[in-house]
């Protein structure tokens, strides 16, 4: 009884996934190639289940521990977002230290702290820019440039 209430489902659901493709593909040659792929669907589902040959999905071995595919695409994407800061830190350290050029201010050193948040954005923490001693009179205004230009909090330190 089993048997014939599964194939049952089976079958009303191909139904209406093949009448839902056919009323979407387009009148033409299209129509034609998809109506004998979807009555060979028909053809697989009314089988399928007589054959015997089908096996349930076992959830169980594809969250085993054992399978470690979920991780290795995580790692991927840590990656990858760890080259994305990587790549945005190096962008924004050229872009305060072209500023501040301009200015003509050249500072020793340029660090950016930067996180991925929630949202999966890059998130501008701050910059701690380090200038030599002959320019520490210009901190304020080399401050007030970095909030301007970029809105980045800033720390200028001396060496």
């Amino acid at each position: 009884m089993d048997l014939i209430k599964n194939m049952s489902v089976n079958i009303i659901v191909a139904c209406v996934v093949s009448v839902l493709i056919e009323f979407l593909v387009p009148i033409g040659k299209m129509s034609k190639i998809m109506h004998s792929i979807l009555c060979l669907f028909m053809i697989c589902v009314l089988i399928l289940p007589v054959t015997g040959k089908s096996k349930m999905l076992n959830f169980d071995e594809v969250f085993d521990d054992k399978f470690d595919g979920f991780n290795q695409n995580l790692e991927f994407s840590q990656n990858i977002n760890n080259q994305f800061l990587d790549l945005s830190k190096s962008n924004i350290k050229n872009l305060i230290l072209d500023e501040l050029k301009k200015e003509q201010i050249s500072p020793e050193k340029i660090e950016i702290f930067m996180d991925i948040n929630s949202d999966n954005c890059i998130e501008i923490i701050r910059a701690k820019i380090y200038v030599n001693k002959k320019y520490i009179s210009l901190k304020s205004d080399i401050h007030r440039k970095v909030m301007e230009k970029f809105g980045i909090l800033s720390e200028i330190i001396e060496i």
